[in-house]
């Protein structure tokens, strides 16, 4: 049996419900892989976070350790747990502070002064991107735990970060030049 077709009608192409399908899959497909591209880069930005956090606690707590261990003594001491000043053994005095000019989280520093007294004392950030720790109970930054040791705590965290990934640090270091 012969069939025969129909003039006038073009038996190419597509139909109008096959390119409705068709398209309908390439969405579902684009939208999938947009949605798992989105989740990878914040993830990545996480990670990157995450990762500055941690390099700057181990450069900060490592400096501090090294400027208390080779103290002489606990000079003084603020009451709020601001500063610390350390006699040196060469008998200069040396301030560590944690300065926050704004209170906005994130965006306080860690300062050390080599000679308090010199006009032209070395002033060096130790680390910046800085919160008080605030957790339960509530630490002051520095805290003197005996007559030979220092306890420090506070928390890093990227400044002005909707996201940061913060990491609380604290330590105990004995002065050991006394």
């Amino acid at each position: 049996m012969k069939t025969r077709r129909q003039s006038g009608k073009n038996a190419n192409g597509f139909t109008l419900i096959e390119v409705l399908v068709t398209s309908s899959i390439a969405l579902l497909v684009m939208g999938g892989t947009l949605s798992v591209a989105m989740w990878t880069m914040r993830r990545a930005a996480w990670a990157r976070q995450m990762g500055y956090a941690q390099t700057e606690t181990m450069k900060s707590s490592s400096h501090l350790r090294y400027c208390i261990r080779n103290a002489v003594a606990v000079n003084a001491i603020d009451e709020s747990g601001d500063w610390v000043e350390l006699r040196m053994p060469n008998g200069s005095v040396s301030r560590i502070t944690y300065w926050n000019p704004t209170e906005t989280r994130g965006m306080g520093q860690l300062v050390y002064m080599d000679n308090i007294a010199s006009s032209t004392a070395v002033q060096r950030v130790v680390s910046e991107g800085l919160t008080k720790v605030m957790s339960v109970p509530s630490r002051n930054v520095f805290h003197q735990t005996s007559a030979n040791t220092l306890r420090m705590a506070y928390r890093i965290t990227e400044p002005l970060s909707p996201q940061a990934c913060p990491q609380e640090i604290e330590f105990s270091v004995e002065l050991r030049n006394n």
